[in-house]
C-alpha cells in the first residue's frame, strides 16, 4: 500500500459513521492551518473538538430529577447527583445537603411506629443552611402526616406543601445552633412518627402469594393453603391479598350432611368474613393480612402460611 510521505497532504483513508463526521473536520482545519501558523493550527483544531463535544452532548441523557431503585433498603441511600437522592423513607436532602454513609439509619420498624436516625453534611467548605424533606406518604409513614416528633435544635420548616411534604431543617436559636452545616461537619437528629399510617397492601412485585390446590387430609377434611414470601423489596411493613375460590373444595369433600369452615389463625381478614357453606353457592373468598400486629403482615423476607379448611360430616 502506497503511503504518504511525512507532512504531505497525501490519500486520507475513508472513515465511516459518526467517526468521520467528527474526524473528517479536524483533517480539513489541520490542512488549512497548516498554510499558516502553528497558534492557527492549535485554535482550529480546538475550534472542532468543541463543536464535535456540543454535537455529542446533544444526543446524551442527562438526568434532571432524582432516580429510584427498587434496590433500596434500611440505611442505604441512593448515589445521585448531591441533594437529589431520596433514600428509603421518603427522605430526601436538599439543596448542597448530603446523607453521609450508615444514614438513615432506621431504630424503630414496627406496624404504626416508626423512628429514624438521619445525618446531613456538606462538601461546601463553607457553611450552607441544610434541609431534608420528608415525604409523608412513603413508608414507614403510610400517609400519616402528623405526629412527627424531631430532637431538639431540629424543627419543621412551614407545613404540609403537596399535601404530603415536611421540611426538616436546623435551628439558629438552639444551642449550638443547627441550622448549618460545613464540609467535616456532620448534624444528626431522630425523627419518630407513634402514630403512622396503616401499613399498605404490597406492590405486586414485593411478594409472591400462591394459593395450593385443594387437599383431602381426611374423609371429613378438605383445606387450602395460602403462602405468602416477601421478595425484599421494602424493609417496611405491608400486607398481601389473595382471592380463593372454594368450589373445587366442596367437589373434593362430596355430599356431606352439613359443612363448616376453620382457620389456621385469626390474623387475616375475611372477605366475606364467614364464607358459604352451602355447596350449590360457594364463595370466592379474599383474604387480606390484618394489620393490628405484624403476624401476617411482611417485610424484609418474612414468609407468612395461612391454611383455610373445609370441614363436612
Amino acid at each position: 500500500m502506497r503511503t504518504s510521505p511525512r507532512g504531505s497532504e497525501g490519500p486520507v483513508r475513508p472513515l465511516a459513521g459518526s467517526r468521520a463526521r467528527l474526524l473528517l473536520p479536524i483533517v480539513s482545519a489541520v490542512r488549512a492551518a497548516r498554510r499558516h501558523s502553528t497558534r492557527s493550527l492549535f485554535a482550529a483544531v480546538l475550534g472542532v473538538f468543541v463543536a464535535g463535544s456540543v454535537v455529542l452532548g446533544a444526543g446524551t441523557a442527562r438526568s434532571t430529577s432524582s432516580v429510584w431503585s427498587d434496590d433500596v433498603w434500611i440505611g442505604a441511600r441512593v448515589t445521585t447527583v448531591a441533594g437529589a437522592a431520596t433514600a428509603a423513607g421518603g427522605l430526601s436532602p436538599g439543596a448542597g445537603t448530603v446523607f453521609p454513609d450508615g444514614t438513615p439509619a432506621w431504630t424503630l420498624n414496627k406496624v404504626r411506629q416508626a423512628c429514624v436516625r438521619v445525618g446531613v453534611t456538606t462538601t461546601s467548605d463553607t457553611p450552607i443552611v441544610w434541609s431534608v424533606r420528608l415525604d409523608t406518604s412513603a413508608q414507614p409513614w403510610n400517609g400519616a402526616t402528623s405526629g412527627y416528633n424531631l430532637d431538639y435544635g431540629y424543627a419543621f420548616s412551614g407545613g404540609l406543601t403537596g399535601g404530603r411534604y415536611l421540611t426538616i431543617v436546623g435551628r439558629s436559636d438552639s444551642s449550638p445552633a443547627t441550622s448549618t452545616v460545613m464540609a467535616g461537619q456532620t448534624r444528626t437528629f431522630d425523627l419518630c412518627n407513634w402514630s403512622a399510617g396503616t401499613p399498605p397492601i404490597g406492590d405486586a412485585t414485593w411478594a409472591t402469594v400462591s394459593v395450593s390446590k385443594a387437599t383431602t387430609v381426611d374423609p371429613g377434611k378438605v383445606c387450602k393453603t395460602i403462602t405468602a414470601t416477601s421478595l425484599e423489596r421494602t424493609p417496611f411493613w405491608f400486607a398481601w391479598t389473595a382471592t380463593v375460590a372454594t368450589a373445587d373444595m366442596f367437589a373434593a369433600m362430596g355430599t356431606r350432611n352439613s359443612y363448616w369452615w376453620e382457620y389456621s389463625d385469626w390474623n387475616v381478614v375475611r372477605a366475606p368474613t364467614t364464607p358459604s357453606t352451602d355447596p350449590a353457592q360457594p364463595s370466592t373468598v379474599t383474604f387480606t393480612s390484618a394489620t393490628n400486629d405484624t403476624t401476617s403482615l411482611l417485610a424484609d423476607g418474612k414468609s407468612y402460611v395461612y391454611t383455610l379448611c373445609l370441614r363436612g360430616s
